[in-house]
């Protein structure tokens, strides 16, 4: 298949080990009701409160190798901005697949849900979740579509240093439609 970042892999053709690179991929997986499969996640995935009890392999951007593959998975699931691309080539390179997403508007955060649901057999789970997202974006555009005074918003997601979201980012967006 191709994931999200253009680059062409095999994957196991049932995925039964994962291990999620990322906080929002974590959530994802839960999401979609295939987080038996999870076996190793990031630093701070801690949504849903049951992500907390699986092994840590590092923050998204300082991987352990080691740990990674000690877990034996069948298929990490990466983010494209974030995730170290030679820790991604390494995983290549030991025979580890490694799906990518890049979630960079609400239309992309919605394919990366798409792409994991169709990687681990839960498609039709991925298309209800999208379908549902869809819907409660559309309640939101009909609600505020109209208002001509908005608000400014500072959204903070990092404390030292402080970090917010950026003009080019699916948060800005969201917020910009509310």
């Amino acid at each position: 298949i191709t994931d999200h970042a253009g680059r062409s892999l095999k994957i196991p053709e049932k995925v039964t080990r994962v291990v999620s690179l990322a906080p929002s991929i974590t959530e994802i997986v839960f999401a979609i009701g295939c987080q038996d499969r999870l076996v190793g996640v990031t630093e701070y995935s801690d949504y849903p409160q049951e992500a907390e009890t699986l092994p840590s392999v590092g923050s998204y951007v300082y991987l352990d190798l080691e740990k990674i593959v000690s877990l034996r998975p069948d298929l990490c699931l990466a983010v494209k901005d974030g995730n170290p691309v030679a820790v991604v080539r390494r995983l290549e390179e030991m025979g580890i697949a490694v799906y990518a997403v890049n979630p960079r508007d609400t239309d992309s955060v919605m394919d990366a849900i798409k792409g994991i649901g169709s990687v681990l057999g839960a498609q039709d789970r991925a298309d209800k979740l999208v379908e549902d997202m869809q819907k409660r974006i559309d309640r939101v555009r009909n609600k505020v579509g109209d208002r001509s005074q908005r608000p400014g918003v500072f959204f903070q997601i990092g404390v030292d240093p402080i970090v917010s979201a950026g003009s080019d980012t699916f948060i800005h967006e969201l917020i910009g439609l509310a």
